[in-house]
């Protein structure tokens, strides 16, 4: 397995959703929100996270394997939940707690499933 692989593509793809942090921010401004700064804060967390993945390992150039693959998805999903909860697990306005934000941002079921299961 090459780790410093999956650390390089995890930096970049970690660096690329921090940046989807910016359209909230705009739609913020626009509309006079009041979560601007968080949106920025988080969106800066993750590129600086991203970077700081990415940077020492920027120069290696190898062959991704099937094992890397499964790897970087499974680490980038679970990352994502996190960092896609990560604005409304520190808006005061949520009234969810941690755990609650964590379990909605990582749901994977949509409502239409869950009614036919009930």
């Amino acid at each position: 397995m090459h780790l410093s692989l999956v650390q390089r593509i995890l930096g970049l793809v970690i660096v690329a959703f921090g940046l989807t942090m910016l359209p909230p921010v705009v739609v913020d401004v626009v509309y006079g929100g009041t979560t601007a700064g968080l949106f920025l804060m988080v969106g800066a967390a993750l590129v600086a996270m991203g970077t700081a993945l990415w940077l020492p390992v920027r120069r290696v150039n190898r062959d991704l394997r099937l094992r890397d693959g499964f790897l970087i998805v499974a680490l980038f999903w679970a990352l994502l939940g996190l960092g896609g909860a990560l604005p409304f697990f520190f808006s005061a306005s949520t009234p969810l707690s941690g755990y609650d934000i964590i379990d909605r941002e990582t749901e994977t079921e949509t409502k239409t499933e869950t009614e036919s299961i009930v």
